[in-house]
């Protein structure tokens, strides 16, 4: 079973049987949509998971935490709700988030679920922030990673991919990359 199977089939067997919660619920009224990132959709139901910077009341980046990670539950009115710990940890969560520089306008993290990968948080002329990552020899600006279940059961699910969708810097071409584990 490859890492990343393994590691959302832990995650989904441990939330199963301790619901245990993140410390603070983000709030949507404080999320604008030029603060989304990227969101992980899902072949099992229409859940999201939404990556998004998190700014301090006076708008700068909060350089402690600088993306918080969060459902939005589509099976359920849109309610908003944290990760669990356990999610955090094996699944859904940033690992390994570092500035490269001391103003704060880049940072490098991995997610936790796939960690052979480099993602880099940059600041835009614009003062926004975008992710980044290579797919092949190409950097794409992160819109999207869709994970397809293939079959299994609820506590083992099987993954059959994970699909990076984004927009490739040099031309603004929308690109895809599909992503097979070993097994």
């Amino acid at each position: 079973m490859s890492t990343w199977s393994r590691n959302i089939v832990l995650s989904l067997l441990l939330v199963s049987w301790f619901n245990i919660s993140a410390i603070e619920a983000p709030e949507t009224k404080n999320i604008n949509e030029s603060q989304i990132l990227f969101k992980i959709e899902r072949s099992k139901d229409p859940d999201e998971i939404w990556y998004a910077t998190n700014l301090n009341s006076d708008g700068s980046l909060n350089q402690d935490m600088p993306i918080k990670v969060f459902w939005v539950k589509k099976t359920e009115n849109n309610i908003v709700e944290p990760l669990t710990l356990i999610q955090k940890r094996f699944s859904y969560g940033i690992k390994a988030m570092n500035s490269v520089d001391d103003e704060g306008n880049e940072w490098h993290f991995r997610l936790a679920a796939y960690s052979d990968r480099i993602f880099k948080l940059k600041r835009m002329a614009s003062d926004q922030y975008k992710v980044f990552t290579l797919s092949g020899t190409k950097e794409i600006a992160l819109t999207q990673i869709f994970v397809k279940f293939d079959g299994g059961s609820f506590m083992f699910p099987s993954i059959a991919y994970a699909k990076l969708i984004g927009i490739e810097t040099q031309t603004g071409i929308e690109i895809s990359e599909v992503i097979i584990q070993d097994k």
